[in-house]
């Protein structure tokens, strides 16, 4: 069975969006981490303003909050902030012993799911 890792730096990204595209193309299943991973109080930035507007749960009885999604020191788009510089150190060599695929550009997402089942 292969193993496939989407790795993205920031919040919002689109890890997920080519998780869920991956998965279909190749007829495994997708299993998106953060819902299994975070916590209470955890938010997500793309889906935040409506999830907010609309009273939405998130899960675990978390609700969007504006004052913590964007005020708090723990607002994910400080954290993603934060969280990049970081990265940027210290991926190179994390990464090294790993094939790495830049995915830089839309197009390079589109061919990299449609050449999938070629891998």
């Amino acid at each position: 069975m292969r193993k496939i890792a989407v790795t993205a730096s920031a919040s919002g990204s689109g890890k997920s969006t080519v998780g869920r595209a991956l998965a279909e193309r190749l007829g495994v299943p997708c299993v998106e981490l953060d819902a299994l991973v975070h916590g209470p109080n955890w938010t997500e930035i793309r889906r935040t303003v409506r999830r907010w507007r609309h009273h939405e749960e998130l899960w675990n009885g978390n609700r969007e909050s504006l004052r913590d999604a964007i005020g708090s020191r723990d607002a994910l788009i400080q954290y993603a902030a934060r969280a990049h510089f970081s990265r940027r150190r210290r991926c190179p060599a994390e990464l090294e012993p790993f094939n790495v695929v830049r995915l830089r550009t839309q197009a390079d997402v589109d061919g990299f799911v449609r050449d999938a089942g070629a891998l």
